[in-house]
């Protein structure tokens, strides 16, 4: 179990900081990415959380796919685990954490 925090621990935070940092890459190379000419002449300019927030749901979808890989390894089937990680990595991990120390405290019965 220990292997598994330590693990997911490294990688949530990596994670955070590289889809912050990739954010802030790209908006430095590519200003104007985020801004849109008005008709009116004005211009409208949206801020970094929606780049950031792409991102992290692709980032969400790597972790989906790490998660189904260790929960075949441990013989779990639990896809609301897999759901819930598209939208929130923590979570997820969290929560497929909680379940493999069920599992393996014998407290599932199947």
């Amino acid at each position: 179990m220990i292997p598994y925090i330590k693990k997911y621990a490294i990688l949530l935070v990596s994670a955070l900081i590289l889809t912050r940092l990739v954010s802030a890459i790209i908006l430095m190379i590519q200003p104007e990415l985020m801004t849109m000419q008005l008709s009116g002449g004005g211009t409208l300019s949206m801020g970094m959380g929606f780049l950031v927030s792409g991102f992290e749901y692709i980032v969400n979808i790597a972790f989906v796919v790490l998660l189904n890989k260790e929960m075949k390894k441990e013989s779990i089937q639990s896809t609301p685990v897999l759901v819930l990680t598209f939208f929130s990595s923590l979570m997820g991990v969290l929560f497929f954490l909680f379940v493999v120390a069920y599992e393996r405290m014998g407290l599932v019965k199947k």
